[in-house]
């Protein structure tokens, strides 16, 4: 495991965690350590920070100091699952500026599931671990997956998949990109839809979805690969090719700039009234995600 040195900015950002938390050993993963190495000029909003623990009383601990620092808990102790079987603990908290998601678990390393999200910041060590070469995929544009799809849940990969092609502007018509989707798509055909509604990865997935459309450098384009390649239809059976007017989302979508148009849009193209009740349906059940403030608003809109 090669380590590499944190520029100025990432340390600067790291010891403001730790004076926030107090905790003295965690990682930083997701999209921030990515974005300050490539030396994006961002705002920094999100944390997504992994520790190494799964001791409930630690966990209640780390909540209530955080508070005491100004942050409001909004999830105190979420069970969530990773790698299909492996239990992890999240905490979401907030204040002003800052959104924490936190998990605990027992080894911080299996954060990530493709190259190009796996690179991570380390505290005390102030140093960022790129085992996978995120860098190098971000730059060449490819996304490749670090296992295989039998380890996780579908849903929850081709979410991940989705939001990382949108944000780094990766085709879905690359090569990788197109082989992973064959292997997703394979998977999700043996999973009923309406038997998991309540599960977590399922509502993940249809938040990634819209997610991804709106982050899209060229919605246009995004929409229609996602047309053409079914990903709409298995992740919405009831927006299928037949019962879905294709042309207007793709002459309208380019105007979209937040799920809740995402969602409007969609239910306006979607012709048969019974499909057009099941997307709704399903839209009403992201009211679970109520840490996600626009997912709840989105499940609202459809009384």
């Amino acid at each position: 495991m090669k380590s590499n040195k944190l520029p100025n900015k990432a340390k600067e950002l790291m010891e403001r965690i730790h004076n926030l938390t107090d905790e003295n050993e965690f990682i930083l993963y997701g999209g921030v350590p990515i974005d300050i190495l490539l030396n994006k000029d961002i705002k920094i909003h999100d944390l997504d920070i992994a520790i190494k623990d799964f001791n409930k009383y630690k966990i209640k601990r780390f909540g209530e100091n955080i508070k005491r620092k100004g942050f409001k808990i909004i999830e105190p102790h979420r069970k969530y699952y990773i790698y299909k079987k492996i239990e992890v603990i999240l905490l979401y908290a907030k204040n002003k500026e800052l959104f924490l998601d936190v998990v605990f678990l027992k080894e911080p390393k299996l954060i990530g599931q493709f190259n190009i999200e796996t690179l991570y910041f380390r505290y005390p060590q102030l140093d960022y671990i790129d085992n996978f070469n995120a860098l190098d995929g971000i730059k060449k544009k490819k996304i490749k997956l670090i296992r295989s799809l039998k380890e996780e849940n579908p849903h929850l990969l081709l979410g991940r998949l989705l939001r990382l092609c949108s944000k780094y502007n990766i085709s879905l018509k690359d090569k990788n990109t197109e082989k992973i989707l064959f292997g997703l798509k394979n998977q999700l055909k043996k999973w009923k839809i309406k038997d998991n509604l309540n599960n977590n990865s399922y509502l993940s997935c249809i938040s990634s979805l819209f997610k991804s459309i709106v982050q899209s450098h060229n919605k246009k384009d995004f929409i229609e690969d996602m047309i053409n390649k079914s990903i709409l239809k298995i992740i919405f059976p009831e927006i299928n090719n037949i019962d879905l007017d294709k042309k207007n989302i793709i002459n309208e979508i380019s105007k979209i700039k937040t799920k809740l148009e995402v969602i409007i849009l969609f239910d306006k193209c979607i012709k048969s009234k019974s499909n057009k009740q099941s997307f709704r349906n399903k839209i009403k059940e992201l009211k679970i995600r109520k840490w996600d403030k626009e997912d709840f608003k989105c499940s609202k809109y459809f009384k």
